[in-house]
């Protein structure tokens, strides 16, 4: 009699080698996923026990460098950074640590020296008006603070204001010069005429890294004549990269010219010590932090959100002229390419 094997199933073997490979599987990324995670809490630890993480957060340095440039620093205990002196309260109020510093602009500005009536407050006979760095030297043996002009060279931070005669450096009036140091002169087109804390003419020059002064170590005021470190006392440290300065803060400036060896330059800051401490990268390497500040003025430029308008259909109307919303932007923003482009700032058209 023969069997019916119709009933008979087939490829169960198969199936349990496919189920079994399927738990490895499993079982296989679960090790992985827990070594990882086992690794990943490990080096977590480690780190935890050992210091890889800078001395100051980064923004514990942001906020240094705004205090600094708002506030100014102590005479007695800010003389290492290189922003002393050059505040916008300072500015607009100077600092007599003597009185309330209360009413805004009624200084002279900065003082000229000439050795007889306003005696040199450095021993190289030199207008501290042209001496712009306020940074202790120690090893200059002599200080300088700012504001204070003392008959005796002073010796050490603060102790210009004992015997000292205080003249307000809040001079009444706003320019990109030495009494505004932080200020710059930008053209509305992008082109930087004069950068942030740094004028040509204290005697320093330009700053292109082929300025000799950079390097020229015979020469040590030449340190107070700028507020950027120099070569000269820090050897490792490079001169600018080109007559910019170090850093570029405006991506949409032109290229500039510089007026003294012609040669282009396309930086806008320079690098300022502001004394922060020095920190430790996680990799052991030492560092300290500085700063490249671009400060603009806003008298020339245009706020868009209140001027202009296009009451006469497509142009601008004027009554007299009273209010910003009374200007007329085609004569600043229209181009000769598209002379009509300003008026896409009131239609909300995105499609040109």
């Amino acid at each position: 009699m023969r069997l019916n094997r119709n009933n008979e199933r087939r490829g169960v073997i198969l199936m349990v080698v496919l189920a079994l490979l399927t738990l490895f599987a499993i079982v296989g990324v679960a090790f992985v996923l827990y070594a990882q995670a086992e690794a990943t809490s490990a080096r977590v630890a480690r780190e935890a026990e050992t210091a890889q993480r800078a001395d100051i957060p980064p923004e514990e340095c942001l906020a240094m460098f705004l205090g600094q440039l708002l506030y100014d620093v102590r005479d007695t205990t800010g003389y290492g950074s290189g922003l002393r002196g050059h505040s916008l309260a300072r500015d607009m109020y100077g600092y007599n640590s003597l009185a309330a510093n209360i009413t805004p602009f009624n200084g002279t500005g900065r003082l000229h020296t000439n050795g007889t009536t306003w005696p040199h407050q450095n021993p190289y006979n030199i207008d501290d008006q042209l001496l712009v760095n306020y940074t202790w030297f120690s090893s200059d043996n002599f200080a300088r603070d700012p504001e204070w002009y003392k008959q005796a060279i002073s010796t050490s931070p603060g102790a210009a204001k004992a015997g000292g005669g205080y003249v307000g450096g809040n001079a009444p009036y706003t320019y990109p010069d030495l009494n505004h140091l932080f200020l710059a002169a930008v053209r509305s087109d992008g082109t930087v005429l004069t950068p942030s804390f740094h004028r040509n003419y204290t005697g320093f020059g330009t700053l292109d890294p082929s300025n000799p002064n950079w390097y020229d170590a015979t020469k040590p005021f030449l340190k107070y004549t700028t507020l950027r470190p120099r070569p000269a006392e820090h050897p490792n440290f490079p001169p600018p990269e080109d007559a910019g300065g170090d850093v570029r803060n405006l991506p949409w400036s032109k290229v500039g010219i510089d007026p003294i060896n012609k040669k282009p330059f396309q930086n806008d800051s320079i690098w300022i010590d502001i004394g922060a401490p020095v920190m430790t990268a996680p990799d052991g390497t030492k560092y300290k932090p500085l700063v490249a500040p671009l400060i603009m003025d806003l008298d020339n430029r245009i706020n868009i959100a209140a001027a202009g308008n296009i009451r006469g259909n497509t142009a601008s109307r004027s009554n007299q002229g009273w209010f910003p919303s009374e200007m007329n932007l085609a004569y600043v923003l229209a181009s000769t390419t598209s002379p009509s482009e300003w008026q896409h700032l009131f239609t909300g058209n995105v499609s040109y």
